[in-house]
């Protein structure tokens, strides 16, 4: 976390630096500007004036000087191109890890009760898989499947209703995020977990049998020689 704040420091201090100096070459470039058009003899040096600018108003002189020489123009849009460029925020993964963990109240009920569930599903698991039950792992699969399959809609109502639960805070963003993260990613983990667990088993008894089939060969063909042997 205080890696994370000396960054941020670090690129406002930056952002700073670079707007004070688009600031002063601004100010240099309005003051260059004010020395070339002090007097009205330099004015008439710069400008050609023709016979249909010669019987114009004053004010659409102003507004010719001021179209053609206009020092702010695409200062404003370049200071704000310069402080975008300088976004503060994560940038790496940790950065990112780390800025995710700090946006959580860790020890709020809710995040302590989807904790749970999650060791819940996880202790589960684990027992099923050893207890080798494999209709109760198929439910727990479905089950799986139909929380993850739910998860937009349970967003969608989350952020509708999450401070009728008593959370501190909106975790139910638009994007999905936090579901992705602290509901389906988890699951989805247990879920894999499984499905390895199944294939391996698959393969274990794969080999079980080639096994038992080779063994019941070798005792055929031990018999069939047995049987030869006391017929000669």
């Amino acid at each position: 976390m205080a890696s994370i704040l000396k960054s941020i420091t670090d690129r406002i201090e930056e952002a700073a630096v670079n707007a004070v100096d688009t600031l002063q070459e601004l100010e240099k470039l309005m003051t260059a500007q004010a020395e070339n058009t002090g007097t009205d003899e330099d004015y008439h040096d710069n400008y050609v004036i023709d016979e249909d600018a010669q019987n114009s108003s004053p004010n659409d002189d102003f507004e010719m000087f001021e179209d053609q020489y206009n020092p702010l123009d695409g200062m404003a849009e370049n200071l704000r191109q310069e402080l975008f460029s300088q976004s503060i925020g994560p940038e790496t993964f940790k950065e990112h890890l780390e800025a995710f963990a700090s946006a959580i109240t860790w020890k709020e009920p809710f995040i302590l009760m989807l904790m749970a569930f999650h060791i819940s599903v996880l202790v589960l698991a684990v027992f099923l898989s050893k207890s080798g039950q494999f209709n109760a792992r198929v439910a727990l699969f479905c089950f799986i499947a139909l929380v993850v399959y739910g998860a937009e809609r349970f967003n969608s109502y989350g952020s509708a209703h999450w401070q009728e639960w008593g959370i501190t805070q909106n975790y139910f963003d638009n994007g999905g995020w936090f579901m992705a993260t602290m509901v389906c990613g988890p699951l989805l983990t247990v879920f894999v977990g499984m499905l390895l667990g199944i294939i391996w088993e698959a393969k274990l008894l794969m080999t079980e049998v080639q096994i038992q089939k080779r063994r019941r060969l070798a005792q055929r063909a031990e018999k069939q020689k047995t049987t030869k042997a006391k017929k000669e």
